[in-house]
This record gives structure tokens, sequence and C-alpha cells, in this order.
């Protein structure tokens, strides 16, 4: 086996973007292995338990679980020369990010890196993160090369993007036999610095949050004028210089900690206080739409008198469970203040294991009865449910962005 190894990628760490990469690798490409110092991390991938963040995951990895080879301890990271770290990027619940903990894998995984190895990072990091590690960790280890995956995954839809990318964006300083592999993607193919490549991968994110502001800030101006921008957003999506698919949806903000991850780096480390202080701007806009649900929030408990009040679907959206930065947290917090609680039901998934507090097991009666719901999604089965009970006058519900019920109970707020 030692002979095979050498010629098939490592990926080191199984977190979301590690099993992604790695059932997608055999998906696309063939024989890959995987790695991951969390032992029960380990054993539940071979058990097929996968993120339930993304559809097919557990079927493509059933499917191609013979092609995946799993290392039974830390020596084996020596038989391979080419290793993609994979590694989710640390997150504050503000979503702040945290590279410590690639920095320490990096420094386990040191003493058991073959001479003259490939390292492919994937994790999201700052601008100088690869040159900052070969003037730290591999300062005595020139023979080291590193490259960097500016990936661009999206959450509920990352295997399909992995395996039929768009393009793919390299940073290296210099080229190793392996790259000759992503050409089997049949994509566009970037090569750039390593600087260059990681600042792509930040570009990406802070284009991204900017068009999120962009169209928090018209709807604000909207509402000025008595409508509001959802009303219009779609006009402006069919013009091809802007495009259907982009993120010009008024919200309650920015959340997941995808995003944020990068405005954070940024403001952080930006030396320019302009460029810092339009940031700092756009992150306060974005701090401020949160008031929308707080103002029509009040206005109806000055009305009624609700027995609970109970957020469906906590998760910034249906498809990935992600409650950073969300507004789920902030009204939370917000409700706190006021000694009121907040409870929350999610039919997609477990709260309990999610470690999330006064969480409904399932909705009843005697919940929805005078309850003011905070509607962001369900399955279509408690969608219905909800439905019956919401003709009571005793029932409210706040919903983002559409009607979902058609009811005179009903209010949108975005």
């Amino acid at each position: 086996m030692n002979s095979l190894k050498k010629d098939i990628p490592l990926f080191l760490g199984l977190s979301h973007i590690g099993q992604v990469f790695s059932i997608g690798w055999s998906q696309k490409i063939g024989k890959c292995a995987v790695f991951d110092y969390d032992k029960n991390q380990k054993t539940k991938f071979k058990n097929l338990r996968v993120t339930n963040e993304e559809p097919e995951l557990k079927n493509y990895l059933a499917k191609n679980i013979k092609k995946i080879y799993f290392c039974e301890n830390e020596k084996e990271i020596k038989n391979f020369n080419i290793i993609f770290l994979t590694i989710d990027t640390p997150l504050s619940m503000a979503g702040a990010p945290d590279v410590k903990k690639i920095i320490n894998i990096l420094k386990k995984s040191y003493k058991n890196f073959k001479k003259n190895c490939t390292i492919i990072i994937t994790s999201q990091v700052y601008c100088g993160f690869c040159e900052d590690l070969k003037k730290t960790i591999f300062k005595n280890r020139p023979d080291i090369n590193l490259i960097y995956f500016a990936e661009t995954l999206v959450m509920g839809k990352a295997l399909e993007r992995f395996t039929n990318p768009e393009r793919i964006i390299l940073g290296f300083d210099k080229k190793v036999k392996f790259l000759k592999e992503f050409e089997k993607f049949n994509c566009k193919i970037f090569q750039f610095s390593l600087r260059e490549a990681e600042m792509i991968k930040m570009a990406i994110n802070l284009f991204l949050f900017t068009s999120v502001n962009y169209a928090n800030a018209m709807d604000y101006y909207c509402r000025q004028y008595g409508f509001k921008f959802s009303k219009i957003n779609k006009a402006l999506k069919s013009d091809k210089r802007i495009g259907k698919d982009s993120y010009i949806s008024p919200s309650l903000g920015v959340s997941g900690g995808h995003l944020e991850r990068d405005v954070f780096t940024i403001i952080r480390t930006s030396k320019n206080q302009k460029l810092k202080n339009f940031f700092l701007k756009m992150k306060s806009l974005d701090n401020s739409r949160i008031s929308i649900l707080i103002n029509k929030y009040e206005k109806l408990k000055s009305k009624f008198k609700f027995k609970k009040i109970i957020w469906i679907g906590p998760s910034y959206k249906s498809k990935s469970f992600s409650i950073v930065n969300s507004p789920f947290l902030k009204f939370k917090k917000y409700l706190k203040k006021k000694k009121k609680i907040l409870y929350s039901y999610d039919s997609f998934f477990d709260l309990k294991k999610q470690k999330i507090k006064n969480c409904i097991q399932e909705l009843s009666i005697k919940d929805l009865k005078e309850a003011l719901l905070i509607y962001n999604y369900s399955k279509i089965k408690d969608k219905q449910k909800i439905n019956k009970f919401i003709n009571s006058k005793f029932c409210k519900i706040i919903s983002f962005n559409s009607t979902n019920f058609k009811n005179k109970n009903e209010y949108v707020i975005n």
C-alpha cells in the first residue's frame, strides 16, 4: 500500500470541507486518503455519518468509500507526497476568524511531512498566510512546497461545486507535477502567486458582502418612498451586468460566518484608514438591519400579549445549519435584555444536537395558539400545520423576504 499512497492525495481534516473534498475527489478523480486527529470524527466518517448540510453526501461516500484509504495514525502522514489541509477556519459567534487551529494542526503534523511534499491549503485565511508559514513553521523546511487553493464552495451545494467547478484558482511559487491533476476537472485554471490567490478568495467574499449591503442600503432608501427593495430587485437581476445569481436580496444582515470572516480580516489588517472606515460603515449598516425585526416586534407586542415567541428555522438558511452572526442570535440577545425567552423550532435540524436552549421538538396546538412566530423556513408539513392556526387573532407571524402564508396575521419584513 505504501507505494500507492505516495501517488494519491491525503486530505488532512474531516470537518465540512474535508468531507466534501475527499468524497468529491474520489467521485471525480479517483483514490485518495483521509486522516483526522479527532478519532471520533474519523470513525463517524468511516461509518457514513457525514454532515447533513450537503444533500447526497452520504450516498456519494457509500458509493466511493472503497476508493478512500483511512490512515490509522498520524505517522502515516509521512507516506504522502500531496497533502490537502482541509480544516474549516473556526469562527466566533460574531463571525470573527481564528487561524490558530490551522497553525496548530500544521505544527502537530510538521514532523511527519515527507521531504519535498506539497501542502495544499484550502482554509479561509488572510493574505500573506502562506508566506508567514514559510517564515515560521516551515522556516527550516524549504523543501516543502505550498499551494493555496482558493475554494469557493457554497453551503448546501458544496459537492456539486467541487466536482463541477466554474474555475479553479491556485496560488504557488513553483509548479509541481500534481498540478496536472486539476486539469481533470475540465474547467479554466487560474494560476497566481500565493498572495494573489489568497486575495482572490478574500475579494470574492468581500464583493458578496458589499452586494448584500447594497441591497440593504437600497431597501432603507426604498422604504422612504413607501415600498421595499424586494419589490424591484428582480428587475435589477435581469440586467446582465448584475446577474440573476447576484447577492442583492434584502435581508436582516449577513449571516453564517463565511463572508464575515474576510470582513473582520480586512478591518483588522488594512493600513488604509479610508478603506477600513468603508468596511466599518458597511458592517455598521449590516448590524442595523435587525432593527427592522425589533421594531415590528415592539409594535405587535403593544397590541397583543403573546404567551410564547417562537423562531421557526434559526439557521441562516434551511440547507445549512449555522447560527453564526445570525438574526436569531441577535434577536435572542435583544429579548434577553427584556427578560423574555426566545423559543426555537427546526424541522430540518435537531436543535438539541446544536446545543440550542429552549428548543421545541414538535410544534403543538398549545405552542401555536397564542404565539408570535418568527418564520424563516420549515418543511411543507410544518408550514401546513402553522397555516391551520394563524387565522386565530392571537397568533401572529413575522416572515422574512416573501409571503409564506398569505394571511392577514402575517407580516413580511423584507
